[in-house]
């Protein structure tokens, strides 16, 4: 496990050898949402799924929530606190595929002893081959802000001539360009947060 430093002593019960060698992905924040620790499978899903920059972007101390899409922040914010406060997991399906592979995982957010922070592991619940229409990458995704819009869940790109379709362009998941911004398409706001707007409320 890569540790921060001042917050190995809230830690330094857990079974950190179990977490390191884990094939879910896992970190640790505080009881103010702050990345203190990760593990490997971490770091390797990151660069495998083009995160590297995440590897240099978010160091100890900062707020995870700077890494989730603006939908989606206050959602977490409120999950992670409620967690901590009850003293009870939080767990959420959410998709995140690969180029090649739909992938749904489940998020689980363990509270520390004393409501000190929170472990949080994705664990890969299913996998198999894309079943979209796939369509290669074009000019024409790009709406007249200069942005692309994609799903930060099934990672769909929405067209700009029809802001209700939505495409699978596997190259913008290969490859992510400057450009691209990112929401929830309607189909995985319904799927995976039919509660968002009463979170949020």
């Amino acid at each position: 496990m890569r540790i921060d430093p001042e917050f190995l002593t809230k830690i330094a019960y857990l079974d950190l050898d179990s977490l390191e060698t884990s094939p879910d992905t896992i970190y640790i924040v505080d009881g103010e949402l702050r990345l203190r620790a990760h593990n490997h499978a971490w770091t390797t899903f990151a660069r495998n799924n083009n995160g590297q920059a995440v590897l240099t972007r978010y160091q100890w101390g900062d707020p995870i929530d700077a890494a989730f899409p603006e939908d989606l922040k206050e959602y977490y914010r409120k999950a992670y606190r409620q967690a901590l406060r009850d003293n009870k997991p939080f767990e959420h399906i959410y998709e995140c595929s690969s180029p090649d592979r739909f992938r749904r995982f489940r998020q689980s957010a363990y509270p520390l002893v004393g409501a000190e922070g929170l472990v949080i592991a994705n664990h890969l619940v299913e996998e198999r081959d894309h079943q979209e229409p796939t369509e290669d990458f074009d000019r024409k995704y790009i709406n007249h802000q200069g942005q692309i819009t994609q799903c930060c869940h099934c990672r769909k790109v929405r067209d700009p001539a029809n802001t209700r379709r939505w495409i699978w362009v596997p190259a913008l998941v290969e490859r992510p360009v400057a450009n691209l911004s990112h929401t929830l398409c309607p189909r995985c706001l319904d799927f995976y947060y039919p509660d968002l707007d009463r979170a949020q409320g």
